[in-house]
């Protein structure tokens, strides 16, 4: 699978427009309908060619296909179904904020240019959850402090995310306060992340010792699925916990 960064950047690269994703339903001058796959790079005559699944998650891939697909680029892990379930668990749940504070953020949320994007954590550094962290920095900001978020691209996810404009001047926030801000986002998605792992009913261990023994096929994809979903649960933990 090709990650929204991926097909970011091949858009960004190609000589010619490219659709939003690698993969859609055309009609054809008959009438009926057909898969059209697009190439995000030139080919040569012979050259192997490759086909993308799309932008799937390990979920995805494992419901859809029936197979695990390790170091899977495209993969995130929600801990947030919606704008307005980030905003009532930190502004009124944590912050026990009231509720014109709670509207004034999930506004400014609800208007961003990637505001379906999943409220999720990615492989990688804790740039690649970049979202996830911009939403919380704002549900975590004062009221007086909304004004001094901008959207910036982040080319390692593949679309715009809402970030601290950091300066002296106006309409800007200093250093050291967007560096809070970042901090209490990322130990809070550390303790959303221990949460999902605790609620999962075997353990980690347990997992690796089931793929020990002779399992079938799919019932194996969906074994590895779970451990790498709850490897990359553990390390944005271990990584973001402490910060």
């Amino acid at each position: 699978p090709e990650s929204p960064a991926t097909w970011a950047k091949a858009e960004s690269e190609a000589t010619e427009d490219l659709p939003d994703d690698p993969w859609q339903v055309i009609e054809g001058d008959d009438g009926e309908l057909y898969v059209d796959i697009v190439a995000d790079k030139k080919f040569a005559a012979g050259e192997e060619v490759l086909l993308p699944y799309g932008l799937e998650t390990g979920a995805e891939l494992l419901i859809s296909h029936g197979l695990a697909l390790p170091g899977n680029e495209a993969e995130y892990l929600p801990l947030y179904m919606d704008m307005v379930e980030l905003v009532g668990d930190v502004c009124e749940n944590e912050l026990q904020q009231d509720t014109a504070t709670a509207r004034a953020k999930l506004g400014v949320l609800q208007k961003l240019d990637a505001a379906e994007a999943p409220l999720a954590i990615r492989p990688g550094s804790y740039a690649a959850s970049g979202h996830l962290l911009g939403c919380l920095q704002v549900a975590y900001a004062d009221s007086s402090e909304l004004e001094q978020f901008s959207e910036e691209f982040a080319e390692v996810i593949g679309h715009f995310v809402i970030a601290p404009s950091v300066g002296e001047g106006p309409g800007q926030m200093s250093a050291a306060r967007a560096e809070e801000l970042l901090v209490r986002a990322r130990r809070k998605a550390a303790a959303l992340c221990e949460e999902e792992v605790q609620r999962m009913p075997t353990t980690l261990a347990h997992d690796r010792t089931l793929l020990e023994g002779g399992l079938e096929a799919r019932l194996r994809a969906a074994v590895q699925y779970r451990i790498a979903a709850k490897e990359m649960l553990q390390a944005f933990h271990d990584d973001n916990a402490a910060c």
